[in-house]
This record gives C-alpha cells, structure tokens and sequence, in this order.
C-alpha cells in the first residue's frame, strides 16, 4: 500500500474516522454517502489503509449489516477547531495545570497540619477517654480528613 497520503484523502479518512467514532453501527451506503465515497472499492482501500498505517480495527458485522470500528488505533482526527476553540482550550488546560498545582501544594500543607494538630492532641487524650467526647470526635473526623487527604496528594503523585 503506498505510503502517499494527499490532502484529499486525508480529508476522507479523518471523515471516515469521525463518522466510525461517532456510530457504533455504520451500514456501508450510509457510510459512503457520508464520507462522500464513490465506489466500494474505495471505501474497502481506505479502510485497509487505516487498518495497515493507523492500526484502526474495523470489522464488519454481519449481524447489524454494518460496519464497527473496534479500536481507533493511532490515527489522530483533525477536529477543526476555530481560533476561539483553540483559545479556549489553551486557558482550560493553562488553569486546569495551574489549579492543580497549587491545589497539590495546598494538600501538602494541610496534611502536615492535620499531622502535627493530631500527633499534639493524642498525646494528650488517655485510652480511656469517652470516645463520645468533642475532642475525641474531633480528633476522628480529623484522621479521616487526613486519610481523603493522603489519596488526594498520591493521586497528584
């Protein structure tokens, strides 16, 4: 199969993709009209060239009389953003990274409070304290904040 891709029948196959990701059933004439296929043969060269070049797994099912596209592979779809998209996507990525950060750091900081508060009060309560007393309740919601706490800070890890 020739390695050559034109701006055409990139086109073509980022359609053909966008359409197999956005059905999970496609019948064949459905499918070419709409991609704009022409002929079955193209459909099926087209189709083999995504399998060979992008590892994308489409199958026929007989069952349905359809195709299905199992596994998209590699192959990277043009979505066409406009500027404003492409903008908007750059702050949410710039604030979701910033967000994150900051929010990791803060984790950090209020776990080893919690910390250093629960170590100070432990010491303080005997074993046999009412453990319906505020401070012992205090102190159990507080290890169970610290216990959310440690999940959050591994998962920013």
């Amino acid at each position: 199969m020739s390695m050559d891709l034109g701006s055409v029948r990139l086109a073509r196959l980022n359609k053909l993709m966008t359409v197999f990701l956005a059905y999970q059933y496609i019948p064949r004439n459905d499918l070419m009209d709409m991609v704009n296929i022409v002929s079955v043969r193209m459909l099926q060269r087209d189709i083999s060239y995504l399998k060979e070049e992008f590892n994308v797994n489409i199958e026929y099912d007989f069952k349905h009389r359809a195709y299905k596209c199992t596994n998209p592979g590699h192959f990277v779809l043009n979505l066409n953003f406009d500027i404003f998209e492409k903008a908007a996507l750059h702050i949410a990525f710039d604030l979701y990274e910033k967000v994150m950060s900051d929010t990791a750091c803060n984790i950090q900081s209020a776990a080893l409070k919690l910390k250093r508060f629960i170590g100070e009060r432990e010491e303080v309560i005997p074993d046999d304290s009412n453990p319906h007393s505020p401070v012992s309740n205090h102190i159990q919601s507080y290890k169970k904040i610290l216990k959310f706490l440690d999940k959050m800070d591994n998962k920013s890890k």
